[in-house]
């Protein structure tokens, strides 16, 4: 009882609110009764028909085919208020002089045809409904004629068909109360008042989406004013231009797609993406969120485009072209992905997080960024010598191993490379900071001591498989972060096994203490110099037959290996060195049990090069 109260209640409000100029003149000396019908003198030569004769039960049975004047004692029949509603004809015929439609034709189970005329600018209130002969459901969309008259909440997606009437001056389309994602056509060019309440005046509470192509007007869809709830719009998609006041009400717009040759004015969505065209200069325009994209399809952007001081991120694709002065308005910006050519006149002080994707990076374009805390490079981007010396804040870094020398390797702590083959001899002097790393899939070869007395890294992330790494040229021992790191990660994962291998490079686990199994396959004839050096976590491993050859070291300081199982236990001799001559033949007795052959491997002839020869 309580809610059907409130319901009733909210409908009283929405009757008066819509019909306040008719209500407000009603008594006797306006009513006019005419035949079937009864009217309202709006004494300005229309009439509005209000009623009719049949409407008293049982005084007056309904006719099957109802036809309305559109002319009386010489006034023009020009709307029709709160009428028609439980009528039992089956046919209704309007004049073309009708203009608007309000609260009409309700619970009219019988009504099978009905003309709108040409002339009808606005079917507002609540009309339609339970209508069943006459009303046609599609796509979430409810339709009487050309007209939408409403929709269903529980729509997933609701695309109003193309030619609905909507697109005239003053319609206003009640109850598009879709949770879901909305779509109007192309040709739909206004949007009326009050469009998103349902048939009791509430505003919806959510939706989806909605996408609108050009709409040249628009009325508050979401609220009357200012007692009224919100409602949470997830997207608004713009393909050309909205005008008018449409999104006022919304509690709470997530993103709104727009196009830059249409900006204008001002924008309060959270996320604002322009999808394409040119955004005007000097045109100061006003950003209400915090987040800004620019696409790819977008080809210039204006100096002093944007205000804003909500504004925290700014993502530009592609190569579109930024005017100097472009964000000079907005002074809060926290995160930049885009050309260097962006930071051009801006006030950089908030800058925390910072993606250059083109150009050229100077310590005059970073000179104020006193608050970067991390710092990304795309391959291509040009740096100058000095380009990081102030940037006292500078933690995080993603760059190409050409910027290296760049950077104040004292204060950065997390280090990703990228488009990155060859790591130069020495290539980490100085970084006593770091702590990670993050090599990328493509990497080749490692120079001597590139990682020689990095002594506060810990964790190596790596972009490749555990078989590309094991076939990274490090050349030396100091050239592999393993000698100095505690934790290798591949694919997200820390390994602490290693199975299956096919090849090996030398010192490819060198010092990797969370290693913990070692599986080889066939394919593996040779373990190369230090491949498994202080890899102090093995405690077991078997050599299978494929191998013939173990260089210096390739198990020297596996303290913890005590289980050592040769498929092959005779024939193996050891020497010196590569080029030596003549070498001294290990004993097979040495190498029959798993714990002295683990102990003539990593201690007593560890420093040997092993080779089997057929017996």
């Amino acid at each position: 009882m309580k809610r059907l109260a409130l319901k009733f209640a909210l409908l009283t409000v929405l009757l008066l609110a819509f019909a306040l100029p008719i209500l407000t003149a009603c008594g006797d000396d306006n009513t006019v009764k005419e035949g079937d019908f009864i009217y309202h003198d709006g004494k300005d030569g229309t009439y509005t028909l209000i009623g009719t004769k049949y409407d008293k039960k049982g005084e007056h049975k309904w006719p099957d085919t109802l036809e309305v004047p559109g002319e009386v004692d010489g006034n023009v029949v020009d709307g029709i208020f709160d009428a028609f509603n439980g009528c039992y004809a089956k046919k209704i015929v309007l004049p073309e002089t009708i203009t608007f439609i309000n609260d009409c034709f309700n619970d009219c189970y019988v009504l099978e045809e009905l003309n709108i005329p040409d002339a009808a600018t606005r079917i507002i209130g609540k009309s339609f409904t339970n209508c069943p002969n006459l009303v046609e459901s599609e796509n979430g969309f409810d339709y009487v004629g050309k007209w939408a008259v409403g929709s269903d909440p529980s729509a997933v997606l609701a695309t109003l068909r193309p030619g609905t009437i909507g697109s005239i001056d003053g319609v206003s389309l009640m109850g598009l109360m879709v949770e879901g994602e909305i779509v109007l056509p192309d040709d739909f060019y206004h949007i009326g008042g009050r469009a998103f309440f349902d048939q009791w005046g509430v505003p919806a509470d959510y939706i989806k989406s909605i996408t609108v192509n050009e709409i040249l007007s628009s009325e508050s869809g979401f609220a009357r004013d200012s007692r009224d709830k919100r409602t949470v719009v997830d997207r608004v998609i713009v393909k050309k231009s909205l005008k008018g006041g449409l999104l006022y009400g919304a509690k709470s717009i997530g993103e709104m797609v727009v196009h830059g040759d249409t900006m204008g004015g001002g924008y309060a969505a959270n996320r604002l993406v322009i999808s394409g065209g040119a955004v005007p200069a000097q045109y100061s325009i006003a950003l209400g969120g915090t987040e800004l994209v620019i696409n790819a399809e977008v080809t210039s952007v204006g100096g002093n485009s944007f205000i804003s001081k909500t504004l925290k991120k700014v993502t530009v694709f592609g190569d579109t072209s930024i005017a100097q002065n472009a964000f000079a308005k907005c002074e809060n910006i926290e995160e930049i992905y885009g050309p260097a050519s962006l930071l051009l006149g801006m006030d950089t002080g908030s800058i925390k997080t910072l993606t250059i994707t083109s150009g050229e990076v100077s310590a005059a374009l970073l000179s104020g960024a006193r608050s970067l805390e991390s710092l990304t490079l795309l391959p291509g981007v040009v740096v100058e010598g000095n380009a990081f010396a102030g940037l006292t804040a500078l933690h995080t870094v993603s760059v190409p191993a050409s910027a290296l020398n760049a950077l104040p390797g004292d204060r950065i702590k997390h280090l990703t490379l990228v488009s990155t083959t060859v790591l130069s001899e020495n290539a980490f002097v100085g970084f006593t900071a770091l702590e990670s790393i993050t090599l990328p899939s493509g990497l080749l070869s490692v120079g001597t001591d590139a990682f020689l007395d990095l002594t506060s890294l810990k964790d190596v992330y790596y972009g490749g498989t555990v078989a590309d790494w094991a076939k990274i040229r490090f050349a030396n021992g100091a050239a592999n972060p393993l000698s100095v790191a505690e934790n290798l990660y591949v694919g997200g994962a820390l390994i602490t096994e290693v199975l299956d291998l096919s090849a090996l490079s030398p010192y490819a686990f060198y010092g990797y203490g969370k290693l913990t199994a070692v599986g080889l396959l066939p394919s593996v004839t040779v373990i190369p110099e230090g491949a498994f050096y202080g890899c102090v976590g093995l405690t077991s491993l078997s050599i299978p037959a494929s191998v013939t050859r173990m260089d210096h070291n390739a198990f020297g300081g596996c303290a913890s290996l005590t289980e050592v199982r040769f498929a092959e236990t005779a024939g193996w001799w050891r020497y010196e060195s590569a080029t030596a001559q003549s070498g001294s033949m290990i004993y097979e007795n040495y190498l029959s049990t798993s714990d002295s052959a683990a102990r003539y491997l990593t201690v007593t002839y560890a420093n040997y090069i092993w080779k089997r020869v057929a017996v």
